[in-house]
C-alpha cells in the first residue's frame, strides 16, 4: 500500500492526528495509556517524515516513503478500529437503556439479555 508521489503524507498525518484528538478516553474501550500509544505512533511517523526531509539519496527518501506509508496505514487501521469500538460500546450501552424500559421482571431481562448475546454471535 503506497500514496501517490503528490500525496504529501504530512497531510495525512495531521489528519491522523485530528482522529487521535476526538478521540475520548472517558469512552470504552479507551483509557488514556491508549491515547499515549497512539500519539507516540503519530509521534514515529513525523520522526520518519523528517529523516525523508533531511537524506540526499533518492532510494534512501523512497524507502523511508514506504515505511511511513506502511505506518501511516497501520495507525488508520488503528484508529478506526477504535472508533468502531467506541461506536459498539456506545450502541450497546443504547440498548441497554432502552432495554430496561421495556422489560417487567427479571425473567422479561434476562431474555433480552440472552437476545443481545444471540444477536452477536453467542450461544
Amino acid at each position: 500500500m503506497a500514496t501517490d508521489p503528490a500525496t504529501d503524507q504530512w497531510d495525512l498525518l495531521a489528519d491522523l492526528r485530528r482522529g487521535i484528538g476526538l478521540l475520548d478516553p472517558n469512552d470504552a474501550p479507551l483509557d488514556p495509556d491508549d491515547l499515549a500509544v497512539l500519539d507516540d505512533l503519530a509521534d514515529g511517523i513525523d520522526r520518519l517524515l523528517g529523516q525523508q526531509m533531511m537524506v540526499g539519496s533518492e532510494d534512501v527518501r523512497s524507502a523511508l516513503r514506504k515505511e511511513a506509508d506502511f505506518r501511516i496505514a497501520q495507525l488508520a487501521v488503528t484508529i478506526r478500529l477504535c472508533w468502531d469500538e467506541r461506536g459498539a460500546a456506545l450502541e450497546m450501552i443504547d440498548a441497554l437503556l432502552k432495554g430496561k424500559k421495556r422489560v417487567d421482571g427479571v425473567e422479561d431481562l434476562v431474555a433480552w439479555v440472552r437476545e443481545i448475546w444471540q444477536k452477536m454471535g453467542g450461544g
